[in-house]
């Protein structure tokens, strides 16, 4: 079947438009880093597995054969283990980083962001104060209501205990005596968490560490692609 005229200047067109964001340098590196990822051996590999678990599967040796190969290295395997949906084996990750580097306050504030999500929470009266009649009833029955399930001791303590190191290497960040607080509120230690505000509001830095996971996972994504930088994210 022959071409129209129209499509021909339309394809022309669009080849012209693409072919000039790849050569100006103002545009020329964004463009190349977002057609990069398609060239790679993982993507073309990835488009003929059909299944979840294969991709899992796939990615999964990919991760494990990186971290072997950068085995001292400390962001690969913190990429790796932010690299679940599953908090508690997140968690479990976390745990075991924490116990290959010791100290680390980037470790420490992942853990205790972590466990308030389910781990250690508030469970206090004090956070329906200022909901409306109508919404408590609603939910009440959606068991949103506090407080609900008593927080274990033993972890409340050790969520306690991970911010007071953190406090200890960082003194002068609010972030960790922040936690401190969170950690005796839900413990019902009331005078020792308004203590902890009180310190945190007397430091001059507020850093939850939350940059540097993101900055791992670029470099985990990199040693994945046997050291080619992949996507925009690094540039951006």
């Amino acid at each position: 079947m022959k071409m129209s005229l129209r499509r021909k200047l339309f394809y022309g067109a669009t080849l012209a438009v693409v072919a000039a964001l790849l050569l100006l340098p103002s545009t020329g590196w964004l463009a190349r880093r977002q057609l990069l990822p398609l060239t790679l051996p993982d993507t073309a590999r990835s488009l003929f597995l059909v299944s979840d678990k294969a991709k899992r599967d796939v990615w999964e040796a990919d991760y494990q054969k990186a971290i072997r190969q950068n085995s001292d290295a400390f962001n690969p395997r913190l990429a790796y283990a932010f690299a679940s949906a599953d908090n508690a084996e997140v968690l479990r990750r976390l745990e075991k980083l924490d116990a290959a580097f010791p100290n680390n306050p980037v470790v420490l504030a992942a853990l205790l962001k972590r466990q308030m999500t389910g781990v250690v929470k508030l469970n206090r009266v004090e956070q329906d104060l200022l909901t409306d009649a109508e919404r408590k009833e609603r939910d009440s029955k959606n068991f949103y209501l506090h407080p609900t399930v008593e927080n274990d001791p033993v972890a409340v303590a050790r969520f306690v205990a991970l911010a007071e190191q953190g406090e200890q290497l960082e003194p002068r960040n609010a972030f960790f005596p922040v936690m401190a607080a969170w950690g005796r509120f839900a413990a019902r230690q009331d005078d020792a968490a308004r203590a902890a505000w009180l310190r945190a509001a007397q430091k001059p830095l507020w850093d939850s560490h939350d940059t540097e996971p993101v900055a791992a996972r670029w470099e985990l994504s990199t040693a994945m692609n046997n050291g080619v930088e992949a996507g925009y994210v690094s540039r951006i």
